[in-house]
């Protein structure tokens, strides 16, 4: 599912992206020096130059131009959650039950009691004086309506959950991601319109320890519509690895975005609603929802990316094992792979929906090619070798029962691509 993103609308646009890489544009992501070597495991930007990273050993680094130095300053205890309003005030949260506070961007920090027992493991924040904290130990959500100052404890409304993440899109409606105690990958979606007060299961992702297994870390909330997960998938025959999932329906109904073969994904962030980045070991990913597409931008065998947050559409960090941080300036943006110009085959699925047959095109002729085909639960449809070079294949479907299905092709070069379709 590793395609090429960005639509060439004219040659005048080609032109302009060949020149600014002629010129010199670099390379899009870049290593920092953080001076440590403790695992970090936040990353926050609040603009091109003022970003935080935390991690383990109550480490908490800063820095005020962007990234060519970091102090490394004092918390009391390791962050698992953090949110900057300003380039003084702040808030951290983690396994404590109590928050953090600053207001001179870090240096120094004041303890302030939620008033409930918990291990804080996601933090959302609308405005700076509205925020909500999900805890685990208790099961807890809280909200603050002063900045953090003060906590009021409101009940998720069932205690055998364990709470991973949550995301407000405005000060009534939002979303947790949990899963349950009993069943570590049965995961679930619930949802609020009362800013906390009461909850409801929207959306259960489907669980068979024989077929399917999910583990989710993080979610993003882009808008009262669009919400985003990222993860671990392992489906029988077909995938094991990274997964980005999309709401586009307020969480009622999800789709499977991309997955990727060769990483765990950890962390997912959308400074707007048309750009994205996922990044989990190894491999850093932009997401691009209007055109649906994906796109490699980084990748370093020896690094696990545990956070990624941009500042805006341009400025981004990564952080992750042994004091790793990257940044880039430009998106990540740097090469002809991030413009239509195929480097890999790519495919298009027609007609979608189908009845009796389904045609698979590819942009580029290959040979060589294996082909899959599961449905949702990942039943094996359909398992082939193709050895004879060809642009277009012509696939029956006339025995398959009415639903959801997806093709996937492996190419000889290792490289994946994959897309969904509907049988009538």
């Amino acid at each position: 599912m590793i395609r090429t993103l960005m639509k060439i609308y004219s040659t005048i646009s080609i032109l302009l992206c060949i020149s600014t890489l002629l010129f010199g544009q670099g390379t899009a992501w870049h290593e920092q020096e953080s001076g440590v070597e403790t695992d970090l495991s936040l990353v926050f930007a609040l603009d091109s130059m003022h970003v935080w990273a935390a991690g383990d050993e109550a480490i908490l680094l800063r820095t005020t131009n962007g990234g060519i130095n970091w102090e490394n300053c004092t918390i009391p205890y390791t962050a698992k959650c953090m949110h900057f309003f300003n380039t003084h005030k702040g808030i951290i949260a983690g396994a404590n039950s109590q928050v953090l506070l600053t207001v001179d961007g870090g240096i120094s920090w004041d303890l302030v009691p939620t008033g409930v027992l918990a291990s804080y493991t996601g933090m959302s924040f609308t405005d700076s004086l509205n925020g909500w904290l999900t805890g685990n130990g208790n099961q807890v959500i809280v909200r603050t309506r002063d900045g953090g100052q003060t906590w009021q404890n409101l009940s998720i409304g069932n205690s055998e959950r364990f709470l991973i993440d949550v995301g407000f899109a405005d000060t009534n409606k939002g979303w947790v991601l949990c899963r349950n105690y009993d069943i570590p990958h049965n995961h679930h979606v619930m949802v609020t319109n009362d800013g906390g007060n009461s909850w409801t299961t929207l959306y259960s992702w489907p669980f068979n320890p024989d077929y399917i297994i999910y583990q989710f870390y993080d979610l993003c909330v882009t808008d009262s519509m669009n919400i985003w997960i990222c993860g671990y998938m392992w489906e029988y025959y077909f995938t094991d690895g990274g997964v980005v999932w999309n709401s586009s329906n307020g969480g009622e109904d999800w789709e499977w975005y991309m997955g990727d073969y060769y990483s765990v994904f950890s962390s997912i962030h959308f400074p707007d609603a048309d750009h994205g980045w996922v990044a989990g070991w190894k491999r850093i990913f932009h997401l691009y929802p209007p055109e649906q597409e994906t796109s490699l931008q980084y990748e370093d065998p020896s690094e696990i990316f545990v956070s990624i947050h941009f500042a805006d559409s341009l400025h981004g960090w990564a952080a992750g094992s042994s004091g790793a941080i990257v940044y880039t300036s430009n998106g990540g943006i740097v090469s002809l792979k991030d413009i239509r110009i195929e480097t890999e085959p790519g495919l298009k699925l027609f007609p979608n929906p189908c009845t009796a047959k389904l045609h698979c095109e590819l942009n580029t002729p290959c040979e060589n090619l294996d082909l899959l085909i599961t449905d949702i639960y990942g039943n094996l449809m359909i398992d082939k070798h193709i050895r004879h070079r060809t642009s277009l294949l012509e696939i029956s479907t006339e025995n398959f029962d009415p639903g959801v299905y997806i093709l996937s092709l492996k190419y000889p070069s290792g490289h994946s691509d994959g897309k969904k379709f509907i049988v009538e």
